[in-house]
Order: structure tokens, then sequence, then C-alpha cells
């Protein structure tokens, strides 16, 4: 909020979208380690961690789709016997070891220390708990994996979320001054505290059908989410896939589906508050932005209430500063 009213006060452009990641990063930083990752108070990508993922996210898309190729590249066997440093490389886990020693929590062979009586509520305190308490459910290596897998998947997809509702609502002028007008009257009305909290936000309506309109035209994944066929096979829709057959359903094929949502290519928030029996529908087509099954994403809870805390600051502001 003080960097928004900065910029606002010296009248000057910026790029709202890095610092919207910037503002991810550190959130995920609060909720993973108990601490900012720097990223707002310096005004740069810390590390290059940015840069970084951006990189792996690269190659994933790429060896994602052609997977032999990983064989030959990163995955290459031999990689690790010419460099057997190979893992520095990886710039999230760095950059995750380098928070845990922030925090005095791992020794200088890379073993997590006892946590002790911490009560802390942050994923390093209780995964640190956990590993006092039975290092065979999990390890060391478990936590420094699990919290790098934070840092990765947590900050990047929330970013995006954000990046595409602030988009979506420049975009749509009347979207934009309807939310404005929502949270001021829940202002006036004592209804929000400063800053917002998630319990607040998520009484208004409209922010809430804005924040989903937003992701089902821009969701966070563009990539199939892929599973394999089982081992009996499967008929679909009359077709029968073979086991070992990998399957996907793309998300942005979904929310673009018409026959769910009437005028797809169409921004209109209003869709989720005039919606009845085919609300259920809707929710479910959207909910594969998280993925579905056993493998959904389990920070959704955290990245919904993180964007919704995020826009309803940043539209806050919008009035003021415009």
């Amino acid at each position: 909020m003080s960097r928004l009213n900065e910029f606002a006060s010296q009248q000057k452009p910026v790029d709202l979208g890095i610092w919207l990641q910037y503002y991810a990063f550190d959130v995920v930083g609060e909720i993973t380690f108990a601490s900012k990752l720097g990223f707002l108070e310096r005004g740069e990508d810390v590390d290059g961690m940015m840069h970084s993922i951006e990189g792996m996210l690269s190659y994933a898309a790429i060896v994602g789709q052609v997977p032999g190729l990983h064989r030959v590249l990163l995955g290459n066997p031999l990689l690790t016997l010419l460099m057997p440093a190979m893992e520095t490389w990886n710039q999230v886990v760095v950059f995750t070891t380098k928070a845990i020693r922030n925090r005095s929590l791992i020794d200088s062979n890379g073993e997590l220390l006892s946590a002790g009586s911490s009560e802390g509520k942050d994923m390093l305190s209780r995964w640190a708990q956990v590993r006092d308490s039975n290092p065979d459910k999990m390890s060391t290596k478990d936590v420094v994996v699990a919290l790098s897998g934070n840092v990765f998947a947590g900050s990047d997809t929330t970013a995006i979320a954000l990046r595409a509702t602030v988009y979506y609502l420049c975009r749509n002028p009347r979207c934009m001054e309807k939310l404005v007008k929502d949270i001021d009257d829940a202002d006036r009305e004592g209804k929000l505290s400063n800053p917002i909290s998630f319990k607040e936000s998520n009484g208004i309506a409209y922010l809430i059908a804005v924040l989903k309109e937003s992701m089902r035209l821009h969701p966070s994944v563009g990539l199939l989410m892929e599973r394999h066929v089982p081992a009996q096979g499967v008929d679909v829709d009359g077709y029968f896939l073979k086991a070992g057959t990998i399957v996907g359903i793309n998300p942005w094929v979904v929310c673009r589906d018409p026959e769910i949502f009437p005028e797809p290519d169409e921004f209109r928030p209003e869709r989720w508050l005039e919606a009845s029996a085919s609300l259920i529908v809707m929710d479910n087509a959207w909910e594969l932005n998280f993925g579905a099954g056993a493998r959904k994403c389990t920070g959704r809870n955290i990245s919904c209430k993180h964007c919704s805390i995020g826009v309803s600051i940043a539209a806050n502001h919008y009035q003021g500063s415009r």
C-alpha cells in the first residue's frame, strides 16, 4: 500500500505487473518462512528468482509436450556425473535454503535443526516440528522440496491471476467503476478494516465475481493437466483409451466452452451473480484452474485469498491515484 501511494504521489508510469509479482513473492514468503523476501522493500527481482522461474517454466513447457527431450537435456544421467554440483543450478532450492538459514533453522551441512518449542504458524515451523516428531515421515530434504514448491508454484501463478484481474478491469472501465463503488460503499458502512481482511473482501460479491471472471478468461496454467489412464483402460464418450495413455484437459479450453459460458470471450463478471441452476456447472468448470481429483492444487484457498486482498487494495487506491 505504501508503494502504491508512493507511485501515485510521484505521478510517474509504473509497471504494475512487476510489482504485483513482488507482492505475491513477499506474501508467499510470510506464509512459508514467516518473513518477507524483500521484493517490495527493494523493488527488484531478489536473487534473480523471477527470471529463474520464467526460465524453468519455459523449459517445462517444451519438455512437457516433448518428454523425450528431457532425457537428452537436463534429465541426462551423465550430467550428474560430469557436474556433481548440478543441484545448485536450481535457483529455487538455493533461494529456499537461504531463507531457511535466515531463520537459523539449518546447519552448515544443510541439515534442518530442531524447531524446539516454536509455535510459529508458517509452513517452515510446522514442517520442522513434523520432522522433529517423526523423521521417517518427513526428512530435511522433504521439507526443503515442499518449501521450494511453495516459492515456485505459489508466487508465479498468483501473480498471473492478479495481473489478469487488473488487466481486465483496466480494459473494462464500467466494471472497474462498479468494483470501486462497491468497495467504497462497504468502507463507508464500516464493513472494511485497514488493511482489508479476506473475510471482509469475501463479503463483496462483485469482487469475487471479478476474480472468477478474470481467472476464467486467463487461467494461470495454460497447458494440459496430464493424467495416465489406469490399467483397465477407460471409455471416454464412446472412445476406448488403453492403459498408460496420457490424457489431459486444458483449463483455457474448458473455461471458454460456450455451452457453459455464453459469449465466452466477453469479460462479464455479472454472469457469476446472475447464474442460478447453472452456477454449479460454471464453478466446476472454473475449478479446473486448480486441477482436479487427488492432485488438485493444495494451495488454491491461499491463492484465492491472496488475490482477493491484493485486488481489493489495488482497486481501493484506484480512485485516489486517478
